[in-house]
């Protein structure tokens, strides 16, 4: 039996739900994507930070043990007091060089790196993440190219503006309520009814929709924008 004009308006726009469904998602992922990314950058960069920081109190410590100059002043002044004493007085003084070179070595590692002063460096740990993420970079980048060339999107018998999620929602609905209707009588229907600003406001997102977002796009490095 030949299927009638409605049922395959209805399953048109079946498929163009299913098909900006799986787009939004691929969108959600490149934006986790990114945030993942970013983590993984600010924390390569703190850990590098911290090991610049503590080189520089390992080897004050070194010279500390190390030394036999007694005429040192810090050495000369713990004299004065008992042995556990003068310890512990070494101790504190170490510990608040060694902690104020620490942070002041880590702040300005982090300043140096954010400035791009650090250029070789900065190379070398945006490569590796980038690296790290390429193949989901990739996989992502594939499907979004499957879904943005489907020639259900790119000649589309619903208007761009009208290709998101809320929209063909509420096309779908009324479709299956009212078997009477092609897709075009119920776009009629749907112009009329975007006239109600409450209603557009709820039908139509605010700026582009997500296909026009995507075409505009045209699937941008979208990690470049970490990694430059």
């Amino acid at each position: 039996m030949a299927i009638s004009t409605h049922q395959l308006d209805l399953n048109y726009c079946y498929d163009i739900f299913d098909l900006l469904e799986r787009l939004q998602k691929n969108e959600m992922k490149r934006h986790d994507l990114r945030r993942e990314a970013k983590a993984a950058l600010d924390e390569k960069v703190s850990t590098l930070a911290k090991i610049y920081a503590s080189f520089f109190p390992f080897l004050l410590l070194v010279l500390f043990l190390l030394t036999k100059d007694t005429d040192l002043k810090v050495i000369s002044a713990a004299a004065q007091l008992s042995t556990l004493s003068a310890l512990i007085m070494c101790i504190l003084i170490y510990v608040f060089i060694a902690g104020t070179s620490w942070a002041s070595t880590y702040f300005i590692f982090l300043t140096l790196f954010e400035r791009g002063k650090l250029r070789w460096t900065k190379k070398r740990v945006k490569s590796a993440i980038y690296t790290e993420l390429q193949d989901s970079k990739n996989a992502l980048g594939r499907e979004h190219l499957v879904l943005i060339t489907d020639a259900h999107l790119l000649h589309s018998r619903i208007p761009d503006g009208l290709l998101n999620i809320a929209a063909l929602g509420y096309l779908i609905k009324n479709l299956e309520q009212h078997t009477d209707r092609t897709l075009e009588e119920q776009l009629d229907q749907l112009k009329i009814d975007l006239e109600n600003d409450e209603f557009r406001r709820t039908i139509e997102p605010e700026g582009k929709s997500l296909i026009q977002r995507e075409r505009e796009n045209h699937y941008l490095d979208f990690l470049a924008e970490i990694f430059e």
